[in-house]
């Protein structure tokens, strides 16, 4: 059941496509916020796909949310790479893009990708 939710709402997405991508990304932030981490990244997938331009708050939430969602969902050299990226981008960026809870959770997640 929880699948055909799922594919509803992708397909929803695709049909929408109109408009720019910092909704998908708040769709995506949204669903990784409630434990829906398979809806999350099918979300942040389109996102990337869908080759719109995203501003640098964008970005930056889209780089770190994806990179959780990966390392949520198991995968370590995905998130390692989208993280590092998002923490990048967060420091040439303006920290209040990022809530402080999601800054913290980024860089812990960091720490025990490196350690395993």
């Amino acid at each position: 059941m929880r699948t055909i939710r799922n594919l509803v709402l992708v397909s929803a997405l695709l049909v929408a496509g109109c408009g720019g991508s910092g909704k998908y990304i708040q769709r995506g932030m949204d669903a990784y916020k409630y434990g829906d981490y398979p809806l999350a990244m099918q979300t942040f997938v389109f996102v990337e796909t869908d080759g719109g331009k995203r501003n640098p708050k964008g970005e930056l939430r889209y780089l770190v949310y994806r990179g959780l969602t990966a390392a949520k969902l198991g995968k370590k050299t995905e998130a390692v790479k989208f993280l590092t990226e998002g923490k990048a981008a967060l420091a040439a960026g303006d920290a209040n893009w990022l809530s402080q809870d999601i800054e913290d959770e980024m860089t812990r997640t960091l720490g025990e990708l490196a350690a395993k």
